[in-house]
């Protein structure tokens, strides 16, 4: 698994685009499967911080302004994949799924390009 800080980082990379284009947008440049990877992993953060009122209220915060509240998150990310090895494992599958979804549909379009 990459070093924690490493993987808050590629989460918050991954749900900016989610929360900020809006499901028709995301889903048109990253395609249904991505979409659907994505949104796996925002609901596995609003599950991790069910009773967790200032973890959850970031999240809050960061769907509706995510540059602004983009740090928050990350701390948050970042304390609970250092403190929760199932969390952590959890959350860096999620990633690694989306990551070879994506790779895949990049050779696909480059095969068929060609």
């Amino acid at each position: 698994m990459e070093p924690i800080t490493t993987l808050a980082a590629t989460v918050i990379a991954i749900l900016t685009p989610y929360v900020a284009k809006g499901a028709e947008e995301f889903v048109k440049g990253a395609g249904k499967d991505a979409y659907e990877k994505t949104k796996q992993l925002f609901v596995r953060l609003k599950e991790k911080w069910t009773g967790d009122d200032e973890a959850s209220q970031a999240l809050t915060n960061f769907e509706k302004k995510p540059d602004w509240y983009e740090p928050v998150l990350r701390k948050f990310l970042e304390r609970d994949l250092e403190t929760d090895r199932n969390f952590a494992d959890d959350i860096s599958n999620k990633v690694n799924a989306r990551s070879v979804l994506l790779r895949r549909k990049l050779q696909n379009a480059k095969a068929t390009s060609v």
